[in-house]
């Protein structure tokens, strides 16, 4: 672990290309260690009390602090896909094992104080081939609009969305746990076990929903207020493209449960080949666009995460893992 910055204000200046803009400081950024992984598959997550990140290094489920000192928790077999934080003491990991004919997925709870892990669910599917109902497939784990894990089971049809329960809390209720699912017509708020749902737009749903992740979508690189249906493309707030490229996307983000703002990936190339991978966050009462990468003088960031608080972020950065420490936010908790 080494701390890469000291203090830094940030300014509203163009370089790159790509312009800057922000209310907040970036007091310091922490390498926690290397990776032997792609950074694309199975990103981190910060837990919910915010204390530590999990993820995935040389083959071990990992934990590092907010000071990066890191460590092993438990050795897994087979590629991560997809985990969640089932409370601050355990996680539930998908997990894929490619053998001679067949593949097997996994869905492996962990202890992370213990390393102790259990199958909840698991089957096998010959290579190109789909899992018959007998095999019990699944997919997941995904977050439910309220912040609580859930999976499908493909048992039967219509799929199930199932909430687990961990060994240190309660299982959540699904008639208070909802998703987002796209229709023909629009965007809506899905109860969880598809007893109920809302036009994502209506005013029904809008006077009911607290967070500032909850007043918005983000889809596919547009963001979306769903209290009056309207939208920003945030590829269009780019704003001139860096030397060499002839275009740039926005993708993987995420909305700050806290401020007005999102945490994204922008990726720009030059018809061939992609040149350009940072991270940004948009303040979308303000409009500014601050690109991190020029900040903190390293280079291509990728899959970034914002800690509960909405105050600093975790990302990756060509093999290895850091963390952004921001003060004076509007993310900041009063």
């Amino acid at each position: 672990m080494r701390v890469v910055l000291a203090v830094m204000a940030v300014l509203c200046v163009a370089a790159h290309g790509l312009c800057l803009g922000a209310g907040y400081e970036i007091t310091k950024v922490i390498e926690v260690g290397p990776l032997n992984r792609s950074p694309m598959i199975g990103p981190m997550k910060w837990s919910p009390d915010g204390n530590r990140v999990a993820y995935f290094a040389f083959g071990y489920l990992m934990l590092t602090d907010t000071l990066g000192k890191a460590k092993q928790v438990c050795k897994l077999d087979g590629d991560r896909r997809r985990f969640e934080w089932l409370s601050d003491r355990e996680v539930l990991i998908c997990t894929r094992q490619e053998h001679e004919d067949t593949i097997q997925y996994k869905l492996v709870q962990v202890d992370v104080t213990t390393g102790d892990q259990s199958v909840i669910r698991q089957y096998k599917k010959g290579l190109g081939q789909y899992a018959g109902p007998d095999q019990k497939p699944f997919n997941g784990p995904y977050l439910t609009v309220e912040g609580n894990v859930y999976y499908f089971a493909s048992d039967k049809s219509p799929k199930k969305r199932l909430l687990p329960t961990g060994k240190y809390g309660k299982r959540a209720d699904p008639t208070s746990n909802s998703v987002y699912r796209m229709g023909s017509d629009g965007l809506y708020v899905v109860r969880i076990d598809g007893q109920d749902s809302v036009k994502a737009f209506s005013k029904t749903y809008a006077d009911t929903v607290t967070g500032y992740d909850r007043t918005h979508k983000l889809i596919n690189g547009v963001l979306y207020d769903l209290r009056d249906s309207t939208i920003v493309v945030l590829a269009e707030q780019i704003g001139d493209y860096p030397e060499g490229t002839k275009g740039c996307d926005c993708w993987q983000g995420y909305l700050s449960p806290t401020c007005p703002e999102v945490l994204f990936n922008i990726s720009c190339d030059n018809g061939v080949d992609y040149l350009v991978n940072r991270i940004a966050t948009y303040d979308y009462t303000t409009g500014a666009l601050t690109v991190l990468d020029t900040l903190i003088g390293i280079d291509n960031c990728m899959s970034p995460a914002y800690s509960p608080d909405g105050r600093n972020i975790a990302f990756f950065a060509d093999g290895k893992l850091y963390l952004i420490m921001r003060e004076g936010t509007p993310c900041t908790p009063e």
